[in-house]
């Protein structure tokens, strides 16, 4: 099996999605916990979070 390079429109749309809701339950469980807001941890986990699951489903697995 080979592995294909997806176009870059997924590439974002993974990412943003991935970190979107990965910043947001963060932050819903810092809320419960009584944890004050902190805006640099929320774009932290959206940017480090959302590049991650971008680069792990970027690719396609396509037979030869």
């Amino acid at each position: 099996m080979k592995r294909e390079w997806l176009p870059t429109k997924y590439f974002i749309k993974n990412g943003l999605i991935g970190g979107s809701i990965y910043a947001f339950s963060n932050a819903i469980f810092d809320y419960t916990d009584e944890i004050p807001f902190s805006i640099t941890k929320f774009i932290y986990n959206f940017v480090v979070f959302g590049f991650l699951i971008a680069i792990f489903f970027s690719h396609k697995e396509k037979k030869k």
